[in-house]
Parts: structure tokens; sequence; C-alpha cells
């Protein structure tokens, strides 16, 4: 989250919760942990990347991720679960 928010593009396994926050290749990259050439080609179409692309991927997760947990969007969330 603190490198999508830094407008970094995240690159994470698809275990873990990283994964739930990810949508692939639009703000950040998952790939199958299981699988080394799923990781090699995502690394690869990261290289391959214009500096534009990559300019662009990290800002729409610096977006999501200001949208996604302002204060009264958490707390919404956390008042439907109970």
């Amino acid at each position: 989250l603190e490198c999508m928010c830094m407008g970094k593009i995240a690159l994470c396994s698809q275990m873990g919760g990283m994964s739930d926050v990810i949508d692939h290749q639009k703000d950040g990259i998952i790939f199958d942990i299981f699988d080394d050439d799923d990781l090699e080609a995502n690394l690869n179409f990261l290289r391959n990347m214009t500096y534009e692309q990559r300019k662009s991927m990290g800002l729409n997760a610096h977006t999501k991720i200001k949208e996604q947990f302002k204060l009264k969007h958490e707390q919404k969330q956390y008042l439907k679960s109970l």
C-alpha cells in the first residue's frame, strides 16, 4: 500500500491481501507465487513498459489508494461489517 500511495507500481503474489487491492496491469502487477515463468513474464512486462505507461500505472495506484483508504470510506466499510 505504501508504494502505491507514493505512485509506484506494486508487484505482489496472488496470496495475501494485496492481491485484493490491485487490479492486474491497471494499478499494479499480480503474479502466481508457484509459477516462476509467470513472475518472469510480469517482470518483463514491467521492463518493457514505456516511461509514460509506468507513470500512468503509478498514478492509477496512487488514485486508488487515495480514494479507497479515506477515513470516511474506511468508516463506512467498518460499519457495514458490524
